[in-house]
């Protein structure tokens, strides 16, 4: 075990970690490119390697049972998002080093139906480098502004929400990207065939939402219909004993009542979910935090030290601990 991470893992009490990405990729495609910092095949073995020399390995089946008990260093790894990187190069190397995995998918993007929003955003902005002459006119009237030069419209672009991603759909229209055709021409997500075999091989498949909202931005009523439409539909697509939920982009501001729904004693929704916060307590056993891999291009053993650090400096603060 690495000297530094094993002393501050057991200073912080933190000895079951839950590692997350979104894509692997040598060559990252334009849906990706400039939302996160994607890592390649080398990089992501090479934090495979580091999780495997200071972690066991487990399922999600067991990560709540661990983290209960804590008395045990493991990971649980999870993708999000359900892209076709994951089975072409994230899985060969699992693998080959036997680590379980959990894949979370939207279901509204399965079979390559949709894309998400922030890709489209992604895809446009793109388009918009390239672009010498943009009619600003036009524009404006779509967003509602009055921008004036090419990086305000990216940087604006780049902030629309879920509730506003219709605005995408117009854009793509005005600078001519075809999200259709993109769809059909890279498929750029898992189809429910290809679900199928991953599970056969060993990989946990898991919701993600139907569409992928912020969901501090949605009603509960909102929220629960996101978690039930594709929990259900995971449910009825892969008879598993599981139910397992990561939620899109963060649980952040989600309230209590959320979680008194989900895991209702008498009829809970969902055995496991997960957020993004990285290493902190919750008050929910079931509801556990994983670490984003791809907020830079730094080793796994970089970013490891910095959570650490990071939860020691909450716990004298006394803000470890997420509170609903």
């Amino acid at each position: 075990m690495n000297h530094l991470v094993n002393i501050l893992s057991n200073i912080t009490g933190r000895k079951v970690i839950f590692p997350f990405y979104h894509a692997v990729a040598d060559t990252i495609p334009i849906h990706l490119k400039h939302l996160y910092s994607v890592r390649n095949t080398a990089l992501f073995e090479r934090d495979i390697q580091l999780f495997l020399k200071n972690y066991e390995a487990i399922s999600i089946a067991k990560a709540s049972e661990y983290y209960a008990k804590n008395n045990k260093h493991a990971f649980c790894l999870t993708f999000d998002d359900g892209l076709r990187e994951f089975k072409e190069l994230a899985w060969p190397i699992l693998k080959k080093y036997y680590v379980p995995v959990t894949l979370f998918v939207n279901t509204a993007f399965v079979d390559n139906k949709d894309l998400f929003y922030r890709f489209k955003a992604s895809l446009i902005m793109d388009k918009l480098l390239s672009e010498s002459a943009i009619d600003f006119k036009k524009t404006n009237e779509i967003l509602g502004t009055n921008l004036q030069n090419k990086n305000s419209l990216i940087q604006f672009i780049m902030q629309i929400n879920y509730a506003n991603r219709g605005k995408l759909d117009a854009l793509a229209i005005l600078f001519k990207v075809d999200f259709t055709q993109y769809l059909k021409d890279n498929k750029p997500y898992l189809t429910t065939a290809e679900l199928l075999e991953l599970q056969s091989e060993g990989v946990t498949i898991g919701a993600h939402s139907h569409d992928h909202p912020l969901f501090n931005e949605l009603s509960l009523s909102e929220q629960l219909l996101q978690i039930s439409k594709s929990m259900n539909w995971v449910i009825e697509n892969f008879k598993q004993d599981i139910k397992a939920f990561s939620f899109p982009f963060t649980d952040f501001g989600l309230k209590a009542k959320l979680f008194e729904n989900i895991f209702d004693k008498e009829n809970p929704i969902l055995n496991i979910s997960m957020g993004t916060a990285g290493i902190k307590k919750e008050v929910f056993a079931n509801h556990l935090q994983r670490i984003p891999l791809e907020n830079s291009l730094k080793t796994a053993k970089q970013i490891l030290i910095k959570e650490y650090l990071y939860y020691i400096i909450k716990f004298l603060l006394n803000k470890n601990t997420i509170r609903r």
